[in-house]
């Protein structure tokens, strides 16, 4: 592709992009990244903040859409924090499933700054829970990640399912037992999840919604993850990454369903790899690919092209990738990234007289 006009210094087109007059949603006073650019965007318009301490996040997914993976990102991220440096990693591993190459993946410490609950014994029951995370808030901030609501189990609900396979009757709970305990749970602990600065992240199984042709997803738990949740984001398999027949990866699209940063319902979409994690860079690329940069085609066949002049590079979505690795430009990326979705959600505004002055 033929250049028609006279590029500037690298350094200069980055002060531009810096210097665009876009204001974001107001930053929270306590900041986590949740896992990738694209993903904190789309919760708080920022590329490298997705979500506010002292909160609690519901991660709801269906199967292979990589809810682990972004679990455990989030622990990766806040482990490279230097804000979070007193904070302590639980993760409740209800499922007792993670056999992740933890540090190949996720960086070297983070596997070692990870605990268990309380005793070092996972969660098995909601009153387990409970008690694991009151005693994990009380000791101070912590970043508490359950994986996942649906492997527990209720209490009461339990011994009542040995009575019935004893053959003893009992009286029935609509399978409500759950619901209630999470309910109660969280009019008592949230304040002090708040107080300590704490991060609590709930990770849920979607399951077929019986009878309802709109939603045909739901997750359990009742209102009380509706209703306390800072940000409620599901996640669906959008695609297979395939290589020589074999898949490699997931496609993922995230939706934010409920969101008390920026009031903001928005979607996002990335790559995870079995042998990398969540491509940060790939999702951004494919953003500014269909959102930002100019592109071209040769042919019908032929690749995509993107002038993405900011990075000073002409070239396929892999090409770019590559560039961004191999210069270390992946903090510049990034920022181009963020001015190009603050500059779409600018072009949404009303623009209309202020109501209250």
């Amino acid at each position: 592709m033929a250049r028609t006009k006279k590029r500037k210094k690298l350094s200069e087109q980055v002060e531009d992009v810096s210097m665009k007059p876009v204001v974001p949603s107001r930053v929270p006073k306590a900041e986590i990244s949740l896992s990738s650019p694209m993903f904190n965007l789309m919760c708080s318009d920022h590329s490298n903040v997705g979500g506010s301490m002292g909160t609690f996040v519901n991660i709801v997914g269906d199967k292979a859409t990589g809810k682990t993976f972004v679990a455990m990102t989030i622990f990766a991220d806040a482990h490279h924090n230097p804000k979070l440096d007193g904070y302590t990693f639980i993760h409740d591993n209800v499922e007792d499933i993670n056999l992740f190459d933890m540090e190949y993946l996720f960086g070297p410490g983070v596997e070692e700054r990870i605990q268990e609950p309380s005793h070092d014994r996972r969660s098995s029951t909601v009153q387990d829970f409970q008690r694991n995370l009151l005693a994990a808030v009380e000791e101070g901030p912590c970043i508490y990640i359950l994986d996942s609501f649906d492997a527990l189990k209720d209490a009461d609900e339990d011994g009542k399912w040995r009575k019935k396979i004893s053959g003893q009757k009992t009286p029935g709970t609509y399978g409500m037992g759950k619901a209630k305990s999470m309910s109660e749970m969280f009019r008592n602990l949230h304040e002090l999840i708040s107080d300590t600065n704490s991060l609590l992240v709930i990770i849920s199984q979607t399951r077929a919604n019986i009878g309802d042709m709109f939603e045909p997803r739901t997750r359990s738990g009742g209102a009380a993850l509706d209703f306390y949740a800072a940000l409620i984001i599901w996640l669906h398999q959008a695609g297979k990454i395939k290589k020589k027949e074999r898949q490699i990866g997931s496609r993922v699209k995230a939706r934010c369903k409920k969101n008390k940063i920026t009031g903001k319902i928005r979607d996002c979409r990335f790559d995870i790899y079995y042998d990398y994690g969540i491509d940060s860079i790939g999702s951004c690329v494919d953003f500014l690919f269909t959102d930002h940069w100019t592109t071209t085609r040769k042919a019908k066949t032929s690749p995509l092209v993107a002038d993405a002049e900011e990075l000073d590079i002409v070239g396929t979505r892999d090409k770019i990738i590559r560039h961004v690795e191999e210069n270390d430009l992946e903090d510049v990326l990034f920022k181009i990234a963020e001015t190009a979705w603050l500059t779409v959600e600018e072009s949404l505004r009303l623009n209309r007289k202020r109501k209250y002055r």
